[in-house]
């Protein structure tokens, strides 16, 4: 089933976003 594969990598793409905004917010906090 495709379906699995297009969760499987929404998944991963949350994650990545979660994860850029994590650094984000990291980078404002260290140049503060």
């Amino acid at each position: 089933m495709p379906a699995k594969g297009t969760l499987n990598s929404l998944s991963i793409l949350k994650l990545s976003s979660l994860a850029s905004q994590l650094l984000q917010g990291l980078g404002k906090f260290w140049t503060k």
